[in-house]
């Protein structure tokens, strides 16, 4: 990844590319980050949200120079302090240690696995599985809101505008770096965003 950071950047600049959007691993985008810190490359960063991206404890993983020029849409709810979580109360309710910190984020995904389980009923198959997917109701949470269709298998049916704020105490570390909505608990439906929105003051 370093080798292929250090071909990249300087192309990106070369080519006078002012946005990068990165739909990648966040190791990836890790060594990007550092790499155009290097070759005093300031782009802004389109946040894609993909890969927990739009996580403080991955943001805190790139170079905090780059970052702090870093918006784009999150697909998550708002970020939940540690040990307020429902998947560190699910940890806690059958053990007394104190579980990783991105315990929240592992649970999410167990949670999809748990729905397709529930909704397919007692004949468990892969056809059953997807049905049962496909019937699951809309509902909204601190993950966001929920719903799998037809051809759509990913949880996400709208998104929040977050930013990066490089001196910002995380709730989720407790370490300087965290993400800011730009417009409070605004979500809009994929599709749905409209001109002007997420005007952030200040944002440089």
């Amino acid at each position: 990844m370093t080798t292929q950071s250090a071909t990249l950047i300087p192309k990106l600049q070369q080519a006078g590319i002012t946005t990068v959007a990165c739909f990648c691993d966040p190791l990836l985008l890790a060594v990007l980050t550092a790499k155009a810190s290097e070759q005093q490359y300031y782009p802004e960063w389109l946040n894609t949200g993909v890969a927990l991206t739009d996580q403080d404890i991955v943001g805190q993983l790139f170079a905090a120079e780059q970052w702090k020029r870093s918006i784009g849409p999150s697909y998550a709810g708002a970020t939940q302090p540690q040990g307020r979580g429902v998947g560190y109360q699910a940890y806690r309710a059958v053990r007394k240690d104190e579980p990783s910190i991105g315990v929240d984020l592992i649970y999410a995904q167990l949670q999809i696995l748990a729905i397709g389980i529930q909704m397919a009923g007692p004949n468990l198959n892969p056809d059953t599985f997807a049905d049962g997917m496909r019937k699951y109701p809309t509902s909204s949470g601190p993950l966001g809101t929920w719903k799998f269709g037809p051809n759509d298998y990913t949880t996400a049916q709208d998104s929040r505008e977050i930013y990066w704020d490089p001196n910002r105490t995380s709730v989720q570390t407790n370490k300087k770096g965290a993400y800011v909505e730009t417009e409070g608990t605004k979500r809009y439906p994929i599709g749905g965003w409209s001109a002007g929105s997420g005007q952030i003051t200040g944002l440089r």
